[in-house]
């Protein structure tokens, strides 16, 4: 992503919608939303760590932390690392460091995604503003000039953050369905109990705020329709007309490169994520349906057997 370029043209758009602009550019919200996901996320790392090791401790019946332990957890943690490579304290700490480092990652496409939504649809929602209170005081072929740089403002932006909007809700939707799938487990650690129910509602909250934020753009760029259908006959000019036209037929939202994120996409998300569990679930009931199967057709049999 070339970020000079796009500051540059940034700048250009926002240079013609000075007259619009009503907020003042809310940088304590940023910095809000920025830092509480990425305490919550360490939270959230530290939690997972202190269970496996737990976990670990338990298996060994060791009361403290041994190189014992942190040589267990780390074949546990990635098995699928020490099959290609000899086992090293060193190597694990390494491979430690970069899921630390991807968990942070991961955690800063969605907070990047809610900060570019909440700064688009603000400058959506001044315009809003003065369709709804003072479009007479401005000609209607001004208001359309203005929207129009509007929406190429988020093309441009768009056109930069879709491939990390599609990473975002790729990641979300997988670790969705994985800890769904974890349900089926039987949970025997209360340390683990406690940072599973964390986990997944810090997981699903995070997911659900990214979602609800990037399709408000779409939301914000579709409320002008409604004044100007109301707008008086004898006032129904044609520049009106071009601006209704404009907004119901541009499909003004962020997209994650195969589809817009609208608030319908969300109902989709959450079909599909319900989909998937009632599967797994029906899987799970065949599966230990069969087991009881096998079990007592073994048993009948011995049973036979001994008569």
């Amino acid at each position: 992503m070339n970020w000079s370029k796009l500051i540059r043209r940034v700048l250009e758009i926002e240079a013609n919608l000075v007259e619009i602009r009503r907020a003042k550019t809310a940088f304590w919200k940023y910095n809000t939303i920025t830092y509480v996901i990425m305490f919550l996320a360490l939270l959230e790392h530290a939690m997972s760590i202190i269970s496996k090791i737990t976990s670990v401790m338990s298996d060994l019946n060791e009361s403290r932390l041994t190189y014992n332990v942190l040589d267990k957890y780390f074949l546990s943690w990635a098995p699928f690392i020490f099959d290609v490579t000899s086992y090293s304290l060193w190597k694990s700490i390494l491979f430690k460091i970069a899921n630390t480092q991807a968990t942070f990652a991961w955690n800063i496409t969605d907070v990047m995604t809610m900060c570019v939504s909440m700064y688009l649809t603000s400058y959506f929602q001044d315009l809003n503003e003065i369709i709804n209170n003072q479009y007479k005081s401005m000609s209607w072929e001004k208001l359309r000039i203005l929207y129009s740089q509007l929406v190429a403002l988020v093309k441009e932006i768009d056109s930069r953050f879709c491939y990390l909007i599609l990473l975002s809700f790729f990641t979300n939707l997988f670790f969705i369905c994985l800890q769904l799938f974890n349900t089926l487990n039987s949970i025997h650690s209360t340390v683990y109990l406690l940072y599973y129910l964390y986990f997944f509602v810090f997981l699903i909250t995070r997911a659900t705020v990214t979602c609800l934020l990037a399709a408000n753009v779409n939301k914000a760029a579709q409320e002008p329709m409604f004044v100007v259908g109301y707008v008086p006959a004898s006032e129904y000019t044609l520049e009106v007309q071009r601006f209704n036209r404009q907004i119901r037929y541009t499909t003004t939202a962020l997209s994650g490169v195969y589809f817009y994120v609208t608030r319908s996409t969300l109902l989709y998300v959450v079909g599909t994520i319900i989909t998937y569990e009632l599967v797994l679930l029906q899987f799970n009931l065949e599966t230990a349906d069969d087991a009881d199967l096998n079990y007592n057709g073994t048993l009948y049999k011995y049973m036979k057997m001994t008569v």
